[in-house]
């Protein structure tokens, strides 16, 4: 399904294309309250403190993520608009490309600086090992939660 932003009330468009990025801000945010819950059942105090800075430094990467994919999206949509094929063909590309780089090399420049986050996030000492833990697997996941926000760019 196809809907032309350019016509109609532009509250209403604005407030449709919108939608989907709230619905994935808040579904992040329940990620990282079902982690926290079930950490909290199973495990310790160190445990669920570990868990709360890793979902901190997580949904500000994704934030961070979902930001730099909304740039693609501008520029496909703004070929779609002009109807101009080739270089919309070219962004969508370009733009894979782009993010495929971008997700192996923050993959392994975050898994190299889990220690220094741990520090600035000031981790209690009985929660850093936990903290390492969660972050390794998070950040070993980055590039499919890139994969995704670039999928979803380029379908918007």
């Amino acid at each position: 399904m196809q809907k032309d932003l350019t016509k109609g009330s532009a509250l209403k468009n604005i407030i449709t294309f919108s939608l989907p990025f709230l619905l994935a801000n808040l579904l992040q945010t329940f990620y990282g309250m079902a982690d926290l819950f079930i950490v909290g059942q199973y495990n310790g105090a160190a445990s669920l403190s570990g868990v709360s800075i890793g979902s901190q430094v997580m949904h500000m990467l994704t934030v961070m993520i979902v930001g730099l994919a909304m740039g693609s999206t501008v520029m496909i949509g703004r070929y779609v608009g002009e109807r101009r094929e080739q270089e919309k063909r070219q962004t969508i590309g370009n733009t894979i490309i782009l993010f495929l780089i971008m997700a192996i090399v923050l993959t392994g420049v975050l898994l190299l600086c889990i220690q220094p986050i741990i520090h600035v996030m000031l981790t209690p000492v009985e929660a850093i090992q936990e903290t390492k833990y969660y972050l390794t697997i998070c950040f070993l996941g980055i590039p499919f939660i890139v994969a995704y926000n670039i999928i979803s760019s380029i379908f918007r």
